[in-house]
């Protein structure tokens, strides 16, 4: 394994960490990360996810706005099944599209 690259406080941003978070999302349900989870996938502190993106329900609302805007049916999905206000206020076509990701 390759060693990892120690990060310094500028390189550690919230798109930075959100795309670990999308990364990690994208294999399991998004409901059900954690801080934890989000931290040791993108090699920093938990107390970072807090700082960059509030509650868990925040972090959420965060994770669904950015799955719906990169078009990451995975993700809107389980949205879909978690009954997401976001992901239920998606355009029916892309609805249909992610819920037949699910089958």
């Amino acid at each position: 394994m390759k060693p990892r690259k120690s990060r310094t406080a500028p390189e550690i941003s919230r798109q930075f960490i959100l795309d670990a978070t999308m990364t990690l999302a994208s294999k399991g349900d998004y409901f059900l990360l954690r801080r934890d989870d989000v931290a040791q996938a993108a090699g920093i502190a938990p107390a970072l996810v807090s700082y960059y993106f509030g509650t868990m329900p925040q972090f959420r609302r965060t994770i669904i706005r950015e799955a719906i805007r990169t078009n990451n049916l995975y993700i809107i999905a389980c949205g879909l099944m978690h009954r997401d206000p976001r992901a239920m206020a998606c355009d029916v076509e892309i609805k249909k599209q992610a819920l037949g990701v699910m089958l």
